[in-house]
């Protein structure tokens, strides 16, 4: 492995937007992350507007990563679903 200036631990949005960020500004960066795919948790199966938009300023292009728009969701309430 060649060296370093800056080892980033996790690579989850956090340790990647600071990976991104400390690349752009030309340092040398080693990301580790103990994981080798996507977890499953809700919380990284959707991506709110903000984060899109942070996404798109780190030059991130989620479409290309598959990322696809959500144009209808059902929020369940007792006995009935409501789509907004």
């Amino acid at each position: 492995m060649s060296a370093a200036d800056v080892i980033v631990a996790g690579g989850g949005p956090a340790g990647a937007a600071a990976a991104i960020g400390l690349a752009a500004a030309g340092c040398r960066v080693v990301v580790v992350e103990r994981s080798t795919g996507p977890e499953d948790k809700v919380c990284g199966e959707f991506l709110s507007g903000e984060t899109m938009t942070l996404a798109a300023r780190l030059g991130v292009d989620v479409a290309g990563l598959g990322a696809r728009p959500i144009g209808r969701v059902g929020v369940p309430g007792g006995a009935a679903v409501r789509s907004v």
